[in-house]
């Protein structure tokens, strides 16, 4: 899909995604993995006003998520998941 950020996301490569939630207001980064963030896209929506985070995929998409992160804007580090044990065993476990 394209974004604003120019990053053409291609199946079977890791890719790092951050979202930034402040009021209303949600911005999307996003980056090859190891490389500089970008900002891919951003939008509004008033219907979020509490709750927690959590991830779709349906009509056949597939997706892999590691090292989920939900922090204060200025918290991060960074963890390389290929091959960690969590991505090895869902990788095995679609196979089935």
């Amino acid at each position: 899909m394209d974004n604003e950020s120019g990053v053409q996301v291609e199946l079977s490569k890791w890719y790092t995604i951050k979202i930034v939630a402040e009021g209303e207001r949600y911005d999307l980064y996003l980056g090859e993995r190891g490389e500089e963030l970008e900002l891919a896209c951003t939008w509004e929506d008033d219907t979020n006003d509490k709750g927690s985070i959590g991830f779709r995929a349906g009509g056949g998409e597939h997706s892999l998520y590691d090292n989920v992160l939900v922090t204060t804007v200025g918290h991060s580090f960074a963890v390389n998941p290929e091959d960690a044990l969590p991505v090895t065993w869902g990788k095995l476990k679609m196979i089935r």
